[in-house]
């Protein structure tokens, strides 16, 4: 399917919004506690919310972030088109999916969010090719060089994670995903994660 743009601004603020209106009918009238960032270094800052049943975007990070997601432009395509190019034109996105599960949370799971004290570097291998995501709590400065946290584990592992098919802990405990620095950090952001 090559109707996904791979250009960043595209994504974000036009194909995320269309997408987006086949999964809003029964988020009529609701909106996000929050907002998520979605930054690709170098390139621009997206930040995401539900605003009456509708997703909207602003290029620029918004004073209510929960959530951002830092990738770099050469992981763009590899973690964010080419899984929207699987799930297909013509499937809804399904509620589950975990952008929506962020964008959908609750007062509470935001606020706690938000105090995590640092960040957790997500490194996905896939073969001799290694993706990195980083994730960072509320507002606070996001820099991959200095994350208190890196979880690492197959990039195979972390689709079936987000298709919602085996957990991360699941994962942790059958020894295929790896966390090195402040577990802690890993753990109250392990709901964001998957």
């Amino acid at each position: 399917m090559s109707d996904v743009p791979e250009d960043p601004e595209t994504f974000f603020s036009v194909f995320l919004a269309q997408r987006f209106e086949s999964a809003s009918p029964d988020l009529a009238g609701f909106s996000s506690i929050g907002s998520v960032l979605f930054r690709v270094t170098g390139v621009g800052e997206w930040s995401l919310r539900i605003g009456d049943g509708a997703l909207e975007c602003v290029r620029e990070m918004e004073d209510d972030v929960v959530l951002q997601i830092t990738v770099a432009p050469s992981d763009f395509p590899v973690l964010f088109v080419e899984p929207a190019r699987r799930l297909g034109a013509d499937r809804p996105l399904p509620r589950q999916t975990a952008a929506l599960r962020r964008l959908l949370g609750n007062a509470e799971t935001s606020r706690l969010v938000r105090r995590v004290p640092g960040s957790v570097l997500v490194a996905l291998n896939q073969g001799d090719r290694r993706c990195q995501l980083l994730v960072t709590a509320g507002r606070r400065r996001a820099e991959v060089e200095s994350a208190e946290c890196t979880v690492e584990l197959d990039f195979d592992d972390w689709n079936a994670a987000e298709a919602g098919s085996v957990s991360l802990s699941d994962l942790f405990v059958k020894g295929k995903l790896r966390i090195r620095g402040n577990v802690q950090i890993a753990m109250a952001l392990a709901g964001a994660l998957s």
